[in-house]
């Protein structure tokens, strides 16, 4: 279930609640659509709907930018060809949004590594982080497949009726959603201090985290996993999704973080955020295709 912060009820402007009404009218029978499809043949539809159409938008000038900058020893021609592959990854990974009870109940979809990693942290408080790479919501997966809950934490989607549609999608697997931002930082600590797991990605600008390097170039991100491990000594897990192949895909579960000693400190807090932001540049240098380079992540 969604976890509410307790805080009163936004009241939006007239237009902005007609603009959703009418963007919701136009998606809900795609997503419908794609829920009909066989989960292959949706992942496929997404993925090359999305292949298409989103080289000739907008958004792909920043796409383009943020890859120029993050790693400029690429030519033009690999740029493009990346880019088109993130579009793709960002197709099929919206597709398979319909689809994750089948990916779930899958046995040959999903392969596991590491799993000695965490068999040390299944029975107490722990954090588990991970990026925006291939189908992020993979990740979560395998916790609620042994009939274990985990918190996550989330970002609402800016469509409130179509990311209402998205939270059942997501609760009906046993997952518990905490919106992101400091007003949710006591629930998430209220989870760990009674034993539960919580589950974050950590790749996306938090305007009021703390500036740590990722790609080379200052970027602000979220402190909320170095705060729990560090508060809780509880294992800080990394967990890594590569797409395979189409809607198949491989889990790696990384040795926990070492966390330094001596509580939560502005120095601990920031080298620790450091180090998890350190091993997600390097996965998205692995599989730079299948990371949102849509998003706005470093400042202009």
């Amino acid at each position: 279930m969604a976890l509410k912060s307790g805080a009163p009820a936004r009241v939006w402007p007239l237009r902005r609640r007609i603009r959703w009404a009418v963007e919701a009218a136009l998606a809900l029978p795609v997503m419908a659509l794609l829920g009909a499809l066989p989960l292959d043949a949706a992942s496929w539809l997404g993925g090359a709907l999305t292949r298409a159409v989103g080289p000739w938008l907008g958004l792909h000038r920043r796409m383009d930018r943020n890859l120029a900058r993050a790693m400029p020893e690429l030519s033009q021609a690999e740029r493009q060809r990346i880019l088109k592959g993130a579009w793709e990854n960002l197709g099929r990974t919206a597709a398979e949004y319909f689809h994750l009870e089948e990916l779930d109940r899958s046995t040959d979809r999903i392969t596991f590594e590491g799993q000695e990693n965490v068999e040390v942290a299944r029975h107490g408080a722990n954090v588990a982080f991970s990026a925006h790479l291939a189908n992020w919501e993979v990740a979560a997966l395998p916790v609620v497949r042994f009939n274990e809950r985990m918190t996550l934490i989330y970002r609402e989607p800016n469509n409130p009726h179509i990311g209402r549609r998205i939270e059942r999608m997501r609760e009906s697997l046993g997952e518990d959603l905490v919106p992101k931002g400091m007003r949710a930082a006591g629930q998430i600590l209220s989870v760990l201090r009674h034993g539960g797991r919580i589950g974050v990605l950590i790749d996306q600008k938090m305007n009021n985290g703390i500036e740590v390097p990722f790609f080379g170039r200052p970027a602000m991100t979220t402190p909320i996993l170095a705060v729990c491990g560090l508060r809780y000594r509880c294992p800080v897990i990394p967990v890594q999704v590569v797409r395979t192949r189409g809607a198949r895909f491989r889990v790696i579960y990384h040795p926990a973080l070492v966390l330094p000693e001596g509580g939560v400190t502005e120095e601990s807090t920031r080298l620790v955020t450091a180090q998890a932001t350190a091993m997600i540049e390097s996965w998205i240098r692995q599989h730079p295709e299948q990371w949102l380079w849509q998003h706005k992540r470093w400042k202009d």
